[in-house]
């Protein structure tokens, strides 16, 4: 009977102690941070060696495996919080919205996903216990948003001349990239085109946008007017291809070729053809073809 009444007494205590120190926002918020600023001894101080992390794709991570880590989390941002704790356990839920680069690369890979997050009270503070994540999938009409956002983004990034911010908008396997009749690259060449490409000063503005996607895969075609430095304007049509990898749509192929408005004029824009054929020896044939086609099109 005295055993009883003083393991009910250390039980009392016990819980009266958890009870001061509560499982807040703040605490997670709190948490975030130090994993931010020191990720390695954030692991050894505040993971629990029996955490275990299954990921959106089904993947089961050890303690182990997260203490390894080489890839560096860039974003962190964790919301719509319900917090619910039961003794010296608390459950969290919400949506995380992070970035991860690559260890071998300068990649960046995005991620909004629904998560469950346990934390277990142990000598003295709150440990990691366990991570569950299911992707956030976006709507269609916001991979649509998305998708437009990126395509006037690398227009953006291409004439400010931004090369390395636009590689790494391009897979690595690009099949092509073709603008007007001047340019025709397969992806090693692309490769080596981008970093020399050189600020513009010219913007673009872009409209009337078609979107389809399946899947993984989407084509957009979208029209253009750029406003270039010497004050004149050109007007293009865009096609281009993305596919989506590791959540994130990258572009995989680019066409984009020029178009007649009605202020130009036919009868000069033949002339250029015709010395642009005699200066560099372009095949007489698109000549021929495109001033026949020409009534049709100012049509």
């Amino acid at each position: 009977m005295r055993h009883s009444i003083i393991t009910f007494l250390f039980s009392a205590i016990s819980i009266c102690c958890l009870a001061q120190t509560p499982f807040t926002e703040q605490t997670l918020l709190d948490m975030n941070k130090r994993m931010m600023q020191d990720y390695a001894k954030f692991i050894v101080d505040e993971v629990s060696p029996e955490y275990t992390f299954t990921n959106a794709d089904g993947a089961i991570i050890s303690y182990q495996a997260m203490k390894a880590m080489k890839s560096k989390i860039v974003e962190w941002h964790t919301h719509d919080l319900k917090i619910k704790q039961i003794g010296n356990a608390t459950f969290v839920r919400g949506i995380n919205d992070h970035s991860i680069q690559s260890a071998t690369s300068d990649a960046i890979w995005k991620y909004s996903v629904h998560f469950i997050y346990t934390y277990e009270y142990k000598n003295g503070k709150w440990l990691w216990l366990s991570a569950h994540h299911i992707y956030n999938n976006p709507s269609k009409a916001d991979e649509e948003v998305t998708i437009k956002k990126l395509i006037e983004e690398e227009r953006s990034v291409y004439h400010s001349g931004k090369s390395a911010e636009l590689q790494k908008m391009w897979k690595d396997d690009a099949k092509t990239f073709h603008v007007g009749e001047t340019w025709s690259f397969d992806n090693e060449t692309l490769k080596k085109l981008i970093p020399t490409i050189k600020p513009s000063g010219a913007t673009a503005v872009l409209s009337n946008y078609r979107i389809k996607i399946n899947g993984n895969m989407a084509v957009a075609d979208f029209d253009q007017i750029t406003n270039n430095t010497n004050g004149g304007k050109s007007t293009a049509h865009g096609v281009v291809i993305l596919e989506k990898t590791n959540r994130q749509w990258l572009f995989t192929g680019s066409s984009i070729h020029g178009t007649l408005t009605k202020e130009d004029n036919p009868e000069e824009i033949v002339k250029q053809w015709i010395a642009e054929y005699n200066k560099d020896g372009k095949s007489f044939l698109k000549i021929i073809v495109r001033t026949i086609l020409l009534p049709v099109i100012q049509a």
